[in-house]
């Protein structure tokens, strides 16, 4: 237990599948109370605490900030740990304490690749919490780590549960995203930001999936400080750039993001993990975390497959794939938001709004070398896009066999395989500037 001022919350580790409670004592400098905390922990003894690899990150939430100063727990090869003063911010500097073998580290990685710390993984924030109001105490939400097996594929429990996401999050799905990556970054010419964004400070971006874009931001801009939301925890890389911080929380809630803080706000893709009637809400969150000035940059795919030439009927099988998809998420998501952004962003008082639409070809018909190239790619994606994002909205959602899932699949492959059909998917491209 831990206690600011008179309110005390309880914080629990996952440790190897048994929970673990950790004592934490916060000392607020009177001088300044806002800006600094003195953290104190105790871990109480559990031999599976020291023997687990695999201790996950938490939050606490300020009552005084609305800043989280995020803590990570980690094992370390020194029999002294380190006690730490740290700022709203996050930004912290090391002190003397005495606690055996952990160290408790905030958000500031780059003071923690020194000396015996070693800083293997990046940070899991798990922001989202559950509070009961009767003890005062909050504990992890744990259902976030949670994991479904369905039709041989892993899923996120919260996402299923609360119709988030229903696409996989497992290896099989990292591979398509890093697939998917870089078929955009070659549509895209190499380009991460596409605004004529001046001074690059703070980059927020929503959905980050498996990181890739944000990684390259961070690598890019090193003195830029990156930050990375998303639902699921599962596909985060291994490691990351110093200056970057994938955070976990839902982006169907308010943005608890500060007012005038991010110079360039990214989202890409992230139609099938809103809720329809959140994106007014979402547009607004965007601009109010934007500093004046600032740009938001959004790219959505509209799942359904168009042809070049106009020969793909009702009749096709990725026309069939593309219209039970949206018919399978329609009451919770707008699978046809992608064509809305523009006017999404002027509702929202954005200037300066641009949008473009790209055709992304779903194999190598182009007559243009650099498309042909991209739908080359693009083939193996939609492959595998074919059989992982539709899974469990068609089967599960629409109730569809398993037979007749996978010769829908097999078909809709077939038929992008028939470059006379000339098949793509639009892809919309919306950037905006706050006033």
């Amino acid at each position: 237990m831990f206690t600011t001022r008179a309110r005390q919350w309880q914080v629990q580790i996952d440790c190897s599948q048994k929970w673990t409670c950790v004592r934490v004592r916060l000392l607020p400098h009177v001088a300044n109370l806002r800006e600094q905390v003195t953290l104190e922990v105790e871990f109480l003894p559990t031999k599976n605490l020291y023997d687990t690899g695999r201790i996950l990150g938490f939050s606490v939430y300020q009552e005084w900030s609305n800043n989280p100063i995020l803590w990570s727990p980690k094992r370390t090869n020194s029999p002294d740990c380190k006690t730490r003063i740290v700022g709203g911010d996050g930004i912290g500097r090391e002190i003397d304490g005495s606690r055996e073998g952990l160290y408790m580290a905030s958000r500031c990685k780059k003071q923690l690749r020194s000396g015996y710390f070693r800083w293997s993984n990046p940070l899991v924030f798990l922001p989202s919490l559950m509070q009961d109001k009767e003890s005062g105490t909050t504990e992890l939400d744990e259902s976030f780590l949670e994991l479904t097996t369905y039709q041989g594929r892993e899923f996120q429990n919260y996402s299923l549960e609360n119709s988030i996401y229903f696409g996989p999050v497992d290896d099989d799905e990292i591979e398509r995203l890093d697939l998917q990556h870089r078929i955009l970054s070659k549509v895209f010419d190499n380009r991460l930001i596409f605004p004529p964004v001046h001074s690059l400070r703070r980059v927020l971006d929503c959905g980050y999936g498996n990181g890739a874009w944000a990684v390259e931001v961070a690598e890019q801009y090193p003195s830029c400080e990156v930050i990375g939301v998303d639902i699921s925890p599962h596909m985060k890389p291994d490691d990351t750039p110093e200056n970057l911080w994938l955070q976990v929380d839902d982006l169907n809630r308010t943005f608890t993001f500060p007012p005038n803080h991010f110079d360039l706000v990214h989202s890409r893709l992230i139609a099938s993990g809103l809720h329809r009637q959140r994106w007014p809400r979402y547009i607004r969150d965007i601009k109010r975390t934007l500093r004046p000035g600032g740009w938001v940059q959004m790219a959505e795919m509209y799942f359904n497959v168009q042809s070049d030439n106009g020969t793909i009927t009702n009749d096709h099988a990725l026309r069939q794939w593309s219209s039970r998809y949206a018919r399978s998420i329609e009451d919770v998501k707008d699978p046809r938001v992608a064509m809305n952004l523009g006017n999404l962003l002027a509702s929202a008082g954005f200037v300066n709004v641009e949008t473009k639409l790209i055709n992304i070809p779903l194999a190598a018909w182009s007559n243009d070398p650099r498309m042909r190239e991209i739908g080359s790619l693009n083939r193996l994606n939609v492959y595998r896009l074919f059989g992982s994002l539709a899974l469990y909205p068609l089967m599960k959602r629409l109730h569809m066999s398993r037979e007749e899932f996978e010769v829908l699949v097999a078909q809709a492959r077939i038929e992008v395989d028939n470059l006379s059909l000339k098949a793509y998917f639009p892809l919309y491209v919306s950037i905006g500037q706050k006033p």
